[in-house]
């Protein structure tokens, strides 16, 4: 449902197989929220993840987002901008903390009309 109607290439790269010291289930909720966001704020175009052996890498082609709305994205109930902003606005807020309880890091990187790279280091 989530790339119902969307012209969008997912590719997986697979530049490493990191050993990562942490429930499955964490790691899977991570990735779920950010892989969710990416098929939300792309119609067109490629989301790629990529996994590096310090990290997890999920890039879309989307909206982006500008520098107002990248500040606030972490924010609990921030629902952003656009008709993609749906949901209850907790998604990157769960992600940033379940990172934080690992000693992980989050990063967003993004600019309107080219898209956004959230990265998830296991080593904060």
């Amino acid at each position: 449902p989530l790339l119902e109607g969307k012209q969008v290439v997912l590719d997986v790269v697979e530049h490493a197989r990191p050993r990562v010291q942490a429930p499955l289930r964490v790691l899977g909720v991570m990735l779920a929220q950010l892989l969710r966001n990416a098929c939300a704020h792309t119609e067109e175009g490629r989301i790629e993840v990529r996994v590096e052996a310090d990290r997890v890498e999920v890039e879309d082609s989307g909206a982006g987002m500008d520098a107002a709305t990248l500040a606030r994205a972490f924010q609990p109930f921030f629902r952003g901008t656009g008709s993609a902003a749906t949901g209850k606005g907790l998604g990157l807020h769960v992600v940033q903390r379940l990172a934080e309880r690992m000693g992980w890091g989050i990063e967003l990187h993004s600019s309107p009309g080219a898209g956004t790279t959230a990265t998830v280091r296991f080593a904060g």
